[in-house]
């Protein structure tokens, strides 16, 4: 990972309130702490920190005053939403000692045939702190139905090794089903009463997606298997019903 520098601003306020000010002034409060140190209270800039911590970076040079900080974020904390961001805790690293972080897998080309998925959005990989990769790359062309990716399939970076269980499932390719047509042989009274969509509007349509009426009183073949039913609206109104969902 890129070395990226941060600056920050020692705090003196604390408490919610104090926390709201900030972050209205475009400040994150964060923590810094770990080796023994003394913790430290602190802000960043929340709009630097977001753009950085959302590229993926998670090791920094913290910038406190005239002295610097090695950290690596350990927690951030959003709102219940999960859209904006609260508060960052830094845990100083020895830049002398592996760590453990979990690194972005990134996915070069795409299958020919089937499903892709990839379980495994981020994989633990070990590393001195200069040695960590942006991300961990799969590359899917050659992959095919059945196919699977698990971590001992994977290379690691020079000098990195995967905090993983070698079994774990990293990507797999699946068949394609194709949704089948299914067929109404119930009461036609009964399909008239399926709720249905046309353009935001609802109006009198034989066909729910790929669900057809079907007439089992007609003869196998006939046109009227795929006829459309009874009048709905004038069912609805003998009934005074509105339109009553069916599942499908």
């Amino acid at each position: 990972m890129d070395e990226i520098t941060l600056n920050t601003q020692m705090r003196s306020d604390y408490g919610r309130k104090a926390a709201k000010e900030y972050r209205a002034a475009g400040l994150l409060p964060a923590n810094i702490y770990g080796l023994g140190k003394e913790n430290l209270t602190v802000t960043v800039d929340r709009k630097e920190f977001s753009q950085i911590f959302m590229a993926g970076h998670r090791i920094f040079t913290l910038e406190v005053g005239e002295d610097k900080e090695q950290g690596v974020i350990k927690e951030v904390q959003y709102d219940a939403l999960g859209s904006e961001l609260l508060h960052v805790d830094f845990s100083r690293i020895d830049i002398h000692q592996k760590i453990t972080l979990e690194v972005a897998v990134e996915v070069i080309g795409t299958v020919a045939n089937g499903a892709l998925d990839v379980p495994m959005k981020e994989i633990k990989v070990e590393s001195l702190p200069a040695g960590f990769p942006s991300s961990i790359t799969i590359n899917v062309v050659e992959m095919k139905v059945g196919d699977v990716l698990r971590v001992s399939d994977l290379e690691a970076p020079e000098g990195c090794t995967f905090a993983e269980e070698p079994d774990a499932l990293v990507a797999q390719v699946s068949a394609i089903e194709e949704e089948e047509e299914e067929v109404w042989s119930g009461d036609p009274k009964e399909w008239k009463r399926c709720r249905y969509h046309r353009g935001g509007r609802t109006g009198p349509l034989s066909r729910v997606g790929s669900l057809r009426y079907h007439d089992s009183s007609a003869p196998h073949n006939s046109a009227a298997v795929d006829r459309e039913p009874p009048d709905r609206v004038a069912l609805q109104e003998r009934r005074g019903e509105d339109d009553v969902a069916v599942g499908v």
